[in-house]
């Protein structure tokens, strides 16, 4: 299992494997928002929310590769983990109410843990190392 750090979110992405019936690679996982990280102290000063303990965890059982697939790279390369994080939080944070998809306040956090780190692309910026200070 591959572990992503998007913003305030860390997330869980595990290669499952081809899925003959939908024709594509699928991935699971998990997304991971613990409260501190919204308001550590470089970012916040605000140190009643600092002091919340509050996680939220969303558990994506299929998460499918795209159409066009990852090009020429593997599926279970480094890079496919970067996008199939990207999409986790990107999915995750739709807001949308299916069965499928987060609680609406778990959706929320995770929108809130991920707003603002966008790269160049307009894409998550997405670390494979753990970000200092960051809490598990």
């Amino acid at each position: 299992m591959a572990k992503r750090y998007i913003g305030g979110a860390l997330v869980e992405v595990k290669y499952v494997g081809f899925n003959p019936k939908y024709g594509r690679d699928e991935y699971c996982g998990r997304v991971i928002v613990n409260i501190r990280n919204l308001y550590r102290k470089e970012y916040c000063n605000d140190a009643e929310k600092y002091g919340d303990t509050t996680i939220y965890i969303w558990n994506y059982t299929t998460l499918f590769a795209p159409n066009c697939g990852f090009g020429n790279k593997a599926y279970d390369s480094p890079k496919a983990y970067d996008e199939m994080a990207q999409s986790a939080v990107s999915f995750g944070s739709s807001g949308i109410e299916d069965d499928s998809y987060p609680d609406k306040e778990t959706s929320e956090m995770i929108s809130e843990a991920v707003n603002m780190v966008m790269d160049d692309q307009g894409e998550y910026e997405v670390l494979r190392k753990r970000p200092d200070g960051f809490f598990v």
